[in-house]
Protein backbone atom coordinates (compact mmCIF):
# COMPACT_ATOMS: atom_id res chain seq x y z
CA UNK A 1 0.00 0.00 0.00
CA UNK A 2 1.46 3.90 -0.82
CA UNK A 3 1.47 6.24 1.75
CA UNK A 4 1.64 9.28 -0.32
CA UNK A 5 -1.53 10.31 0.84
CA UNK A 6 -0.22 10.86 4.41
CA UNK A 7 1.25 14.29 5.32
CA UNK A 8 4.20 15.09 7.68
CA UNK A 9 1.83 16.45 10.19
CA UNK A 10 -0.38 13.85 10.05
CA UNK A 11 2.39 11.62 10.75
CA UNK A 12 3.53 13.34 13.29
CA UNK A 13 0.13 13.60 15.26
CA UNK A 14 -0.59 10.30 15.25
CA UNK A 15 2.64 9.42 16.18
CA UNK A 16 2.54 11.73 19.07
CA UNK A 17 -0.80 9.98 19.90
CA UNK A 18 0.90 6.79 20.32
CA UNK A 19 4.22 7.56 22.04
CA UNK A 20 1.25 10.03 24.83
CA UNK A 21 -0.65 5.96 24.61
CA UNK A 22 2.45 4.08 25.72
CA UNK A 23 3.94 4.89 28.75
CA UNK A 24 7.65 6.31 29.89
CA UNK A 25 8.57 2.47 30.77
CA UNK A 26 7.18 1.40 27.62
CA UNK A 27 9.11 4.23 25.44
CA UNK A 28 12.50 3.71 27.12
CA UNK A 29 12.24 0.07 26.21
CA UNK A 30 12.41 0.87 22.54
CA UNK A 31 15.63 0.35 21.11
CA UNK A 32 18.23 3.56 21.36
CA UNK A 33 16.04 5.57 23.18
CA UNK A 34 17.11 4.90 26.52
CA UNK A 35 21.02 5.99 25.85
CA UNK A 36 19.61 8.80 23.88
CA UNK A 37 17.68 10.09 27.03
CA UNK A 38 20.64 9.22 29.43
CA UNK A 39 23.19 10.94 26.96
CA UNK A 40 20.81 14.18 27.04
CA UNK A 41 19.20 14.39 30.09
CA UNK A 42 22.00 13.33 32.33
CA UNK A 43 23.11 16.10 34.03
CA UNK A 44 19.52 17.13 34.68
CA UNK A 45 19.40 13.47 36.65
CA UNK A 46 22.52 13.89 38.60
CA UNK A 47 21.44 17.54 39.99
CA UNK A 48 17.97 15.97 40.84
CA UNK A 49 19.96 13.03 42.59
CA UNK A 50 21.82 15.03 44.37
CA UNK A 51 19.12 17.32 44.99
CA UNK A 52 16.83 14.44 46.60
CA UNK A 53 19.67 13.35 48.60
CA UNK A 54 20.96 16.74 49.63
CA UNK A 55 19.28 16.33 53.35
CA UNK A 56 21.79 14.79 55.69
CA UNK A 57 23.12 14.80 59.00
CA UNK A 58 25.73 17.88 58.91
CA UNK A 59 25.87 21.60 57.67
CA UNK A 60 29.18 22.16 57.63
CA UNK A 61 32.73 20.20 58.68
CA UNK A 62 35.40 22.59 60.38
CA UNK A 63 33.06 25.59 59.85
CA UNK A 64 32.92 25.39 55.89
CA UNK A 65 30.32 24.65 53.43
CA UNK A 66 30.30 21.29 51.72
CA UNK A 67 30.55 21.41 48.24
CA UNK A 68 27.72 24.19 48.07
CA UNK A 69 25.15 20.67 48.45
CA UNK A 70 22.07 22.47 50.36
CA UNK A 71 22.60 20.54 53.72
CA UNK A 72 20.69 20.59 56.82
CA UNK A 73 20.49 18.70 60.41
CA UNK A 74 17.81 16.08 60.25
CA UNK A 75 16.14 16.99 63.28
CA UNK A 76 16.94 20.56 65.45
CA UNK A 77 18.64 18.86 68.51
CA UNK A 78 21.61 17.76 66.03
CA UNK A 79 24.46 20.73 65.59
CA UNK A 80 27.30 20.13 63.33
CA UNK A 81 28.29 16.73 63.86
CA UNK A 82 31.40 14.70 62.33
CA UNK A 83 29.04 11.33 61.84
CA UNK A 84 31.68 8.84 60.00
CA UNK A 85 28.52 7.45 57.75
CA UNK A 86 27.21 11.01 57.30
CA UNK A 87 30.71 12.20 56.19
CA UNK A 88 31.09 9.01 53.83
CA UNK A 89 27.57 9.33 52.89
CA UNK A 90 28.27 13.16 51.86
CA UNK A 91 31.78 12.32 50.35
CA UNK A 92 29.31 10.18 47.46
CA UNK A 93 26.76 12.87 46.71
CA UNK A 94 30.00 15.35 45.63
CA UNK A 95 31.51 12.74 44.08
CA UNK A 96 28.58 12.20 41.81
CA UNK A 97 27.87 15.56 41.09
CA UNK A 98 31.96 16.01 40.43
CA UNK A 99 31.49 12.92 37.28
CA UNK A 100 28.94 14.71 35.17
CA UNK A 101 32.27 16.66 34.55
CA UNK A 102 34.19 14.48 33.69
CA UNK A 103 35.67 13.51 30.50
CA UNK A 104 35.97 10.30 28.43
CA UNK A 105 39.60 9.77 29.40
CA UNK A 106 39.00 10.23 32.87
CA UNK A 107 36.03 8.42 33.35
CA UNK A 108 38.36 5.68 31.49
CA UNK A 109 41.06 5.97 34.08
CA UNK A 110 38.40 5.52 37.01
CA UNK A 111 37.00 2.70 36.06
CA UNK A 112 40.53 0.76 34.53
CA UNK A 113 41.56 1.68 37.97
CA UNK A 114 39.50 -0.91 39.44
CA UNK A 115 40.20 -3.21 36.46
CA UNK A 116 37.19 -2.43 35.07
CA UNK A 117 37.13 -2.91 30.84
CA UNK A 118 36.09 -0.25 28.82
CA UNK A 119 35.48 -0.22 25.20
CA UNK A 120 35.86 2.46 22.42
CA UNK A 121 32.11 1.53 21.71
CA UNK A 122 31.14 2.58 25.19
CA UNK A 123 29.86 6.60 25.15
CA UNK A 124 30.20 9.09 28.13
CA UNK A 125 26.77 8.49 29.41
CA UNK A 126 27.51 4.78 30.19
CA UNK A 127 31.16 5.76 31.17
CA UNK A 128 29.45 8.28 33.80
CA UNK A 129 26.97 5.82 34.86
CA UNK A 130 29.69 3.02 35.18
CA UNK A 131 31.40 5.02 37.73
CA UNK A 132 28.65 6.38 39.72
CA UNK A 133 27.64 2.71 40.54
CA UNK A 134 31.40 2.16 41.62
CA UNK A 135 31.58 5.16 43.93
CA UNK A 136 27.99 3.89 45.21
CA UNK A 137 28.85 0.30 45.86
CA UNK A 138 32.28 1.38 47.11
CA UNK A 139 34.79 -0.12 44.40
CA UNK A 140 35.78 3.34 43.19
CA UNK A 141 36.39 5.98 46.47
CA UNK A 142 34.94 9.05 46.21
CA UNK A 143 37.89 11.26 47.17
CA UNK A 144 39.47 9.97 43.78
CA UNK A 145 37.12 12.26 42.22
CA UNK A 146 38.68 15.18 41.87
CA UNK A 147 37.45 18.74 40.73
CA UNK A 148 38.92 20.80 37.70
Amino acid sequence: MKYTWVTPEMFSEKLEELVDAMGADAILQVPGVYELLVEHLNDAVLDGLVEDAGVVHLKKVDGASLCGIKTEPMSDDIEDVDCVDCLQQHAIICAVALVRGLDRDACTALLEGVCIQVYDADDIGTLREAVVANIEDGTIDPESIEED
